[in-house]
């Protein structure tokens, strides 16, 4: 994660990537909850970061499980300016200030134990999902940002698990596992969010890897991708993103919104 990547046209470390991406959406869950300057728990959420030191909760209650949104009004951080160059209609592109919490500073070092955090987020969203009051809510999200590299599991070991995550629900519904995929620099292949189900996605191995990992969007919430599709794509969808953009993981922050009491995101 200490390696380079293009971001939004931006030049950026990867790790500094995934944590303003993270940042982001729990900035947007806050605000989302704000209603007349009181909080709803309209979100359960924990956020887990994972390398050579092992799996470290950064928002979590004190048994390392999810925690009502509302919790996290009275310790909002302080706000960190990123510089993200945005490309205009003309083809032009200017550099535009985005504020956001840092919530999560930037981590990178030692092999990612990316089975353990998988293991581990079962182990959370069984929790959660066993407990009655969340029985007919919208299903957890798992929101898994990485560049692929995995120290402490074979590719079927890192497919087994997904598949055990997405087998636990509510009645509403299964886990959904979205990868964003951090690419390096050097890789031209398009940025793509939600891309079409297909055999082959990707000649890269790690990205192929997190493809297969990845959820397929349910029909009902495809809805939420119908600005983003491209012409040429075909349903059904997978809940995968490359190099997602800051406009389109507020797309993604808005699943279950609509009718849903909770929506949680272990990440």
């Amino acid at each position: 994660m200490q390696e380079w990547t293009m971001f939004y046209h931006t030049r950026m470390r990867k790790m500094d990537v995934a944590t303003l991406i993270a940042n982001f959406a729990i900035d947007e869950l806050v605000m989302r909850s704000s209603r007349s300057g009181d909080m709803r728990d309209y979100y359960d959420i924990a956020v887990l970061q994972y390398s050579g030191d092992g799996i470290e909760p950064v928002i979590a209650d004190e048994d390392n499980g999810m925690i009502h949104i509302s919790a996290l009004h009275d310790r909002i951080p302080q706000p960190i300016c990123y510089n993200i160059v945005q490309q205009t209609e003309d083809g032009s592109q200017s550099t535009i200030p985005i504020s956001l919490h840092e919530w999560i500073t930037p981590k990178a070092y030692g092999i990612a134990p990316m089975y353990e955090v998988l293991t581990h987020i079962k182990s959370l969203v069984s929790k959660w999902c066993d407990d009655p009051f969340n029985r007919k809510s919208f299903p957890p999200m798992v929101i898994n940002i990485t560049d692929g590299c995995c120290g402490d599991a074979e590719d079927s070991e890192l497919l087994d698990m997904a598949s055990e995550i997405q087998s636990i629900g509510t009645k509403d519904g299964t886990t959904l596992l979205l990868n964003i995929y951090l690419a390096n620099e050097a890789d031209e292949s398009d940025n793509i969010l939600f891309p079409s189900v297909c055999d082959l996605f990707s000649h890269d191995h790690d990205c192929q890897l997190l493809y297969n990992m990845s959820s397929t969007l349910p029909e009902e919430l495809e809805y939420i991708i119908k600005d983003l599709s491209d012409c040429g794509r075909q349903r059904p969808y997978k809940c995968f993103a490359r190099n997602a953009s800051i406009c389109e993981i507020l797309a993604l922050v808005d699943i279950g919104t609509d009718g849903c009491e909770k929506y949680s995101t272990p990440q």
